[in-house]
């Protein structure tokens, strides 16, 4: 992350500058190495220089207890007011040292790794001693138990835990597996979540007892306090790329920041909502927007990129996801779900679907919203956008139209107005200063995939009936995981659902990700959907007990079937699907091994050139219709 704050050290070109004051959210006043020359430098064009020194390798959260995070939290909570002080003094830092009982200088070491990291996931204390040997059940008792608690435990019927217990070991007497201790399977049951145990198993007031449900709902402290995230499914139908015929209706992924009611960003698919969508749209929402800009042809500004302090989302299975709780944790945001069937918590990101909604009914080959409405019309026979032209427009209706459209809920001003005077200020007010600017957001994304824990054995690690070996899981054959606290015995692998091959292993002892790609090399890289496609055809066949081989042979079939019957709306949907696959590796590429110890130059200049489409898709709106935006080139913010 690039700290636009006065006296940070940057890089522009080759050369060294240090930022004397942030002039806008484009332009940057900075002063050379020398201290001779003052330029005007563009703040996208700026890199972080750390004159060298390396970033401290975080832990992640997965693998921290509680009680450890515990401490981190209280650290945090005594230094957070000194982090914001722009000049703090040594008698302050000695009051939060009296304070915290220990010394000044301990203090000043939790300031400077807290700084160093950027995370306050720094302050967590080291883990001390040796890890205790304790025995792991076997992967076949603990594949059973994780089987029998979604069958038999997680059901209407609401058997007890002795019940269960019961039912466990005699179902391993049955296989010839050593059953677990009694206290092992009641661990097992104790770390299913309250609330999707009592959704589960039926009781509501369960469910209300184990969901948050804040008081009021959120309006945003500030630009970028609060976000809140939502999906719907795009009430027009999208054409493919080959036969640009009709396939299906596209969902869409939007986070909207609450104080400004901004985009911050959004993401489009042909599946419905997973964990994957929300991971690309949080991407999107905290990246900067100049290469997406120019990949979609689109020339307009979206000067919104950064973390926000607070998550808002409601209680779809997709938002409560492992890779979205660490993700999250890792990057200090907080997330909170509403209240259960209580929509006015989420009311601004349904405002703002629902004002989307209204504005593609203008579109060709909108459905609308019933028959009486939709009276003779062809949504199918008229619909004319691909993926990529919706995408654009979309937007193109969000950063020309939306952003600058007077907002009841605003005072009658522009979403990216109060934006704008929310962080660079006005006459009156100074504003609050622009985020932090990621500089690689490529490598964020990897923070919020989903997550497996699996042992690592001889022939390397197995995900969903697939082999996986690379050199980097060597050390850690047959190992006991020494650095994991939560997880004993397991490593952490996490998945993109967009290609299943590679696969992201966290090396503990290095602290940085691997990719891991099949054991069997010839193997075709293929996606989740089209994974989980061949092993319902191999399921479909009879086959219960199965492995890779057949699943990757079901997927040659069903390959085989698609050309045959190209034609049809479903093979064309799933052609279609394909096609935005690779293209959202292409603009999103995938992680390929760039330790956290690199540079973030050389993750850059790894990614492939963007190129922005020249297609020109239906009528656009046009920059004369748009509303005249203020000035604040010459608002100087940090002086």
């Amino acid at each position: 992350m690039l700290r636009l704050r006065p006296d940070v050290k940057v890089r522009h070109g080759g050369h060294r500058y240090v930022i004397k004051t942030v002039v806008d959210e484009i332009w940057a006043y900075c002063l050379d190495q020398e201290g001779t020359n003052h330029k005007l430098l563009k703040i996208a064009e700026l890199k972080p220089d750390d004159d060298g020194e390396s970033k401290p390798k975080l832990e992640e959260v997965v693998a921290m207890s509680a009680t450890r995070l515990a401490v981190g939290d209280a650290r945090a909570e005594l230094i957070r007011g000194l982090m914001k002080m722009a000049n703090r003094t040594r008698s302050d830092v000695e009051a939060v040292a009296t304070k915290a009982k220990v010394n000044t200088a301990t203090v000043y070491r939790w300031i400077e790794r807290w700084e160093s990291a950027g995370s306050s996931l720094a302050l967590v204390p080291f883990k001390r001693g040796r890890v205790l040997e304790t025995k792991m059940i076997s992967k076949e008792a603990e594949e059973l138990i994780t089987q029998m608690i979604e069958t038999q435990f997680l059901t209407s019927q609401k058997i007890t835990a002795a019940k269960f217990i019961e039912k466990v070991r005699k179902a391993c007497a049955k296989i010839g597996v050593t059953a677990p201790h009694d206290n092992t399977i009641r661990m097992r049951l104790a770390r299913i979540p309250g609330v999707i145990r009592a959704t589960r198993r039926g009781s509501r007031r369960e469910q209300e007892k184990f969901t948050a449900t804040p008081g009021t709902n959120p309006q945003g402290a500030f630009a970028q306090s609060d976000y809140q995230i939502d999906h719907t499914e795009l009430p027009i139908i999208i054409v493919d790329d080959k036969h640009r015929r009709s396939i299906r209706r596209a969902w869409i992924t939007v986070v909207i920041d609450v104080k400004t009611r901004v985009i911050a960003g959004f993401y489009l698919s042909l599946d419905p909502p997973s964990t994957q969508s929300v991971a690309m749209a949080l991407y999107y929402a905290m990246a900067p927007k100049e290469e997406f800009l120019e990949r979609l042809g689109v020339q307009a500004e979206w000067p919104v990129w950064g973390k926000p302090k607070t998550l808002h989302a409601d209680n779809a299975l997709e938002f409560r996801g492992n890779g979205l709780v660490y993700g999250v944790r890792k990057h200090d945001i907080d997330l909170q779900w509403r209240p259960v069937e209580q929509p006015r918590y989420g009311a601004h990101i349904e405002r703002l679907i629902g004002t989307l909604g209204i504005e593609l009914t203008s579109w060709s080959g909108a459905t609308f919203s019933g028959p009486n409405q939709k009276r003779e019309y062809d949504a199918e026979g008229m619909a004319i956008y691909t993926m990529e032209e919706a995408e654009r427009c979309i937007a193109i209706w969000a950063t020309k139209i939306y952003h600058h459209s007077r907002h009841e809920g605003l005072e009658k001003r522009t979403p990216m107005g109060v934006f704008k005077e929310e962080l660079i200020g006005d006459h009156e007010n100074p504003g609050i200063g622009l985020p932090d600017r990621p500089t690689d957001p490529n490598r964020m994304i990897i923070d919020f995939l989903r997550v497996e824990m699996r042992a690592i054995t001889p022939s390397g690690a197995v995900i969903n009936t697939v082999d996986y070996y690379d050199d980097a899981l060597r050390p850690f054959v047959g190992e006991k995981n020494r650095w994991n606290d939560e997880h004993k015995g397991l490593y952490m692998f996490r998945i993109d659902d967009r290609a299943i091959c590679p696969i992201y292993f966290f090396d503990p002892k290095n602290k940085c990700y691997e990719p891991i790609s099949y054991a069997k090399k010839d193997r075709k890289v293929i996606s989740t959907w089209q994974f989980n496609a061949a092993r319902s055809l191999v399921l479909a066949k009879g086959k219960a007990e199965h492995n890779e081989d057949d699943i990757f042979a079901a997927h040659d079939e069903l390959e085989a079937q698609a050309e045959k019957s190209a034609n049809t709306t479903q093979e064309r949907r799933k052609e279609q699907r394909k096609i935005e696959n690779e293209r959202s590796k292409k603009n999103v590429p995938l992680i390929t091994g760039v330790k956290a110890s690199e540079s973030a130059e050389a993750a850059t200049a790894a990614k492939p050139p963007s190129s922005p489409s020249t297609e020109k898709v239906g009528p656009l709106p046009t920059d004369d219709a748009l509303p005249p935006r203020r000035n604040f080139s010459s608002r100087l913010i940090g002086v």
